[in-house]
């Protein structure tokens, strides 16, 4: 019984690491660039398509981390 709740605590602990791994990148990239606030800095213009593209590339995201999700169980 005790193995089973460390064998599973090790298992949850992975899942977060792995959770924190891909939150962090995609946190300071991914967001901020969908929001836009490289418009002020001249680096891109207010064009509502590349912000959408910002957040489709983040559906893509999401999907390979769920992928990953599901092979690892």
């Amino acid at each position: 019984m005790s193995s089973d709740v460390i064998a599973l605590s090790r298992i949850t602990y992975q899942k977060v690491m792995l959770n924190l791994g891909w939150s962090t990148p995609y946190n300071v990239i991914a967001v901020p660039t969908a929001a836009g606030p490289f418009v002020q800095l001249g680096n891109c213009s207010p064009d509502e398509h590349k912000c959408t593209g910002d957040i489709n590339l983040s559906t893509v995201i999401v999907a390979v981390k769920r992928t990953f999700y599901v092979i690892s169980l």
